[in-house]
């Protein structure tokens, strides 16, 4: 979510690190048996992934031909140890024509020596929120602020939970473009089909190594919630055995709200969806708001006590404070990303979270995020146009677990379990020093020092209790 307060700094941040971009991602060869139509082959895509990165496949699970394996669609082919036997994998993933119409999915999971990952039924498959993409979920491999395993995907992993992930498109989408209309389509929907895509593939990959083929765990964060519960009311509309997501988490995220206690949230979100969408019907794509973060954070760092260009009449630091601290909606004391110390109703310091790991946290914001899905999520937030993410949310009969930040999206977030027909529905509520203004941030679920007890623990005790058998296996299953 950004603070629209921030926007008419923009154009004076694009002029400061304008110049800054990135090598766009690689496209796959033109003859690449996948690209014809475009007709995404999950099996056939996951064989290459599968091949490409060196796993045993389990011949008894699979009856993939070798011969039509696909062998240069699968790009960027990565893998790092994050931490003793945990490692980390990544691959890039063509899902339509554009040179920028492409996913990156992640692995982190467990080595078992030679054998390369271990076989588990406990899963999850991670999406991320705005601006930041899947390295929230590995961030303390990328600040020295914390230990290297301490991130949700290595927490996860080191208990024996076979964790995937995905980058959304607009993630690899480099900056400095001079046009960024091909992102007009990128809508919601457009963020639902590449989740599709993503967790198919994933399943695909776990069945040839032998993990079976039953259903992965979801976690969508923030927006990446929104695209979650869109997922979930699409999916109850297919066969149960063409469904992907066995359980679903909201981290932090809500899609609807009591508007006998949050009307003035819903009004919020009309608004924002309104000035979004004003944007889009004069032109502009992409407004700038990961490089204004990237700025912000890195001349706080460097330069914490210059006057700052961004916003005139503060320090860098007290810049990157006010933004991390303070409420998006200050009448309400509603949503701020890291949980403040004020003094003069001023943050000087924060509670949760260590200044260097907010820093580095904002530096690795994304350059681009699609208008088209911003204002089409808060469109669906504010309730009054007729959208199809929420026709179905009354047949979603899954287990459901909300994590939610009392400084973030807080009990904003716990009308839209009411809404779902499951029986299974969970709330843990992290509320640590209230009032809001005061209490747990919506990025302080990743980056406070003590995210694992009151966040991480839970969510692996609800994967662990869902889980029937746990641990490793060696058969194939289905759940």
């Amino acid at each position: 979510m950004k603070k629209c307060l921030l926007l008419p700094a923009l154009l004076l941040v694009a002029v400061l690190v304008g110049s800054c971009s990135e090598e766009p991602p690689v496209a796959p060869e033109t003859d690449s048996p996948q690209i014809a139509g475009l007709d995404l082959d999950p099996a056939a895509v996951a064989a290459e992934l599968v091949a490409k990165s060196g796993w045993v496949v389990d011949e008894a699970s699979t009856g993939a031909d070798a011969s039509s394996v696909p062998t240069n669609y699968v790009t960027h082919v990565n893998s790092e140890p994050l931490h003793g036997d945990i490692v980390h994998y990544s691959y890039d993933i063509p899902v339509g024509p554009g040179p920028y119409d492409m996913i990156r999915l992640h692995r982190v999971v467990k080595e078992g020596g030679n054998d390369g990952p271990i076989r588990s039924r406990k899963t999850i498959f991670l999406l991320h929120g705005d601006l930041i993409g899947f390295v929230k979920f590995i961030f303390g491999s990328v600040t020295p602020y914390l230990p290297d395993n301490y991130s949700l995907a290595v927490f996860l992993a080191e208990n024996g939970v076979d964790v995937w992930g995905m980058d959304q498109n607009w993630v690899l989408v480099p900056g400095g473009l001079a046009d960024y209309s091909f992102s007009a389509g990128w809508d919601v929907q457009n963020q639902v089909d590449n989740l599709r895509a993503g967790m198919s593939i994933a399943r695909e990959a776990r069945l040839m190594t032998g993990n079976g083929f039953g259903k992965l765990n979801l976690l969508g964060y923030s927006s990446g919630g929104a695209t979650g519960y869109a997922y979930i009311n699409e999916e109850t509309q297919l066969p149960p055995g063409h469904r992907n997501v066995k359980g679903f988490i909201a981290a932090d995220i809500g899609i609807k709200f009591d508007t006998s206690k949050f009307e003035w949230n819903r009004q919020y979100w009309c608004e924002t969806a309104d000035y979004y969408q004003s944007l889009l019907d004069s032109g502009v794509y992409n407004p700038g708001w990961g490089d204004f973060f990237t700025a912000m954070g890195y001349l706080a760092e460097t330069a914490p006590d210059d006057p700052s260009p961004l916003i005139p009449g503060f320090t860098n630091l007290q810049v990157a404070l006010y933004l991390g601290a303070v409420p998006e909606v200050p009448e309400n004391d509603w949503y701020h990303y890291v949980a403040g110390i004020f003094v003069d109703d001023f943050p000087v310091d924060l509670r949760f979270t260590q200044i260097g790991s907010w820093l580095d946290f904002v530096q690795t914001a994304a350059p681009f995020e699609p208008l088209s899905f911003t204002a089409e999520y808060s469109r669906l937030f504010c309730d009054e146009v007729d959208l199809p993410y929420d026709d179905y949310l009354d047949e979603v009969t899954i287990p459901v677990l909300l994590v939610s930040a009392a400084g973030g999206f807080g009990e904003t977030g716990f009308y839209s379990l009411d809404l779902l027909g499951s029986s299974d529905k969970t709330i843990h509520h992290v509320s640590l020093n209230p009032p809001e203004l005061l209490d747990f941030g919506h990025i302080d679920l990743w980056t406070a020092d003590n995210s694992k007890m009151d966040a991480w623990v839970p969510i692996l005790e609800w994967i662990d209790d869902r889980t029937p058998g746990r641990g490793n296996t060696g058969q194939k299953h289905s759940d």
